[in-house]
């Protein structure tokens, strides 16, 4: 059968007013460009490939506020680390102990050293020996230590000098004073306060002739007691003084030194006086302060 061509137009079906409408409101969104699909595809085959994860908006929270209060914790935890450590550790260590105010009295000790000074110009004996028993009452010292004496004389312009030991010895004296020691000996005289078991003066003399000057204070033996003695212990008794008057001095032999001892009623060495050397005459309260300070000659 022989198949005869068509050259008309197409056959076309007329639509409804219906569909027509239907087209115009549900018209499907326009393609997308083949180039933009094909750049976009790799994102979505990932995105496609990648297994969907939903996580819950409360778990996002919850995790929040367990995290906030895990901080919490340990920042109470560290807080009460501190504090057992302090206690464990700060109160084991004992703290700096807070200086302490040293009493003018103390200084004196810490330093083993005391200055005073005495005027002797239009003193009378009454008031030198008051002065010199209230340097002793104010002498706190080492058992070495030693507190120094200044005897001194006024002259004119306000001005102040060593007093020697002729107008040391006039000002303290009871009696005369045996004019040959003043000439055996030379002018410059030491006084100290000595510490030990008890305080004790010590004078320190340097002679020209050691045989006259031990001659002039053996002549003076009998009356050196109540000159001198003051002078040494200054808190003794008026009559602990006159029994002392009775006694006589004895020959000693201190640790190599010999020396004229006058001891009182207990067996107590009060009053001491000998050469050292050849030249330095001593004369003190006790046998520690007569040796204190002084180069023995034993080997």
């Amino acid at each position: 059968m022989k198949e005869i061509s068509y050259e008309g137009s197409p056959f076309k079906k007329e639509e409804s007013e219906w569909l027509k409408n239907h087209r115009r409101t549900s018209a499907p969104p326009p393609p997308i460009p083949v180039q933009e699909t094909a750049q976009r595809a790799p994102i979505a085959d990932v995105v496609k490939s990648a297994p969907a994860t939903e996580i819950p908006v409360h778990e996002e929270e919850e995790d929040h506020h367990l995290g906030i209060i895990i901080f919490m914790l340990m920042l109470v935890l560290a807080f009460g680390v501190g504090i057992g450590a302090y206690v464990l550790i700060g109160t084991d260590t004992k703290p700096d102990p807070i200086p302490e105010v040293t009493a003018v009295a103390d200084v004196a000790a810490i330093n083993s050293v005391q200055d005073t000074e005495i005027v002797l110009s239009g003193s009378p004996r009454t008031q030198i020996l008051v002065d010199i028993a209230l340097a002793f009452k104010n002498t706190s010292l080492e058992p070495n230590g030693v507190h120094r004496i200044s005897f001194l004389m006024n002259e004119a312009g306000g001005k102040t000098r060593q007093a020697t030991v002729r107008e040391l010895f006039e000002a303290i004296r009871m009696e005369r004073v045996p004019e040959t020691l003043f000439t055996s000996l030379e002018d410059t005289v030491t006084y100290e306060i000595r510490g030990g078991e008890e305080l004790a003066g010590k004078l320190t003399l340097n002679s020209r002739s050691n045989s006259h000057t031990f001659g002039a204070f053996f002549d003076w033996e009998e009356r050196l007691a109540p000159t001198l003695i003051p002078l040494l212990h200054p808190i003794l008794s008026t009559s602990y003084l006159k029994d002392l008057e009775e006694r006589k001095f004895h020959d000693e032999r201190i640790n190599m030194i010999d020396a004229r001892v006058l001891v009182d009623i207990m067996g107590d060495a009060v009053l001491i006086y000998g050469f050292t050397d050849q030249k330095t005459l001593v004369i003190a309260g006790s046998r520690e302060a007569f040796l204190s300070g002084t180069q023995t000659q034993e080997e």
